[in-house]
């Protein structure tokens, strides 16, 4: 699943948007976009942009729910 910053960069992609475009359009940096798409080709396990502009075409790629954290913040405290 993805977060809502990374869909939001995704979504560019079956476009045929540069990084450049997409950082235009989401004010961001262009080094920002390319390093997110970088992550992601690695965490998904895709070998080019291409592909996963298919994924993101196809469907197969979804956003984490808001409110949802990755990861679990540890309290602590053990069973907890």
């Amino acid at each position: 699943m993805l977060s809502p910053r990374q869909m939001e960069i995704v979504q560019f992609l079956p476009k045929g948007a540069t990084d450049r475009e997409i950082a235009e359009a989401l004010s961001l940096s262009t080094r920002t976009v390319s390093n997110t798409l970088h992550r992601l080709y690695d965490r998904i396990g895709v070998s080019s942009r291409a592909r996963l502009a298919a994924m993101c075409a196809q469907g197969e790629l979804r956003e984490r729910p808001n409110g949802h954290p990755r990861r679990q913040a540890s309290t602590g405290r053990p069973g907890r």
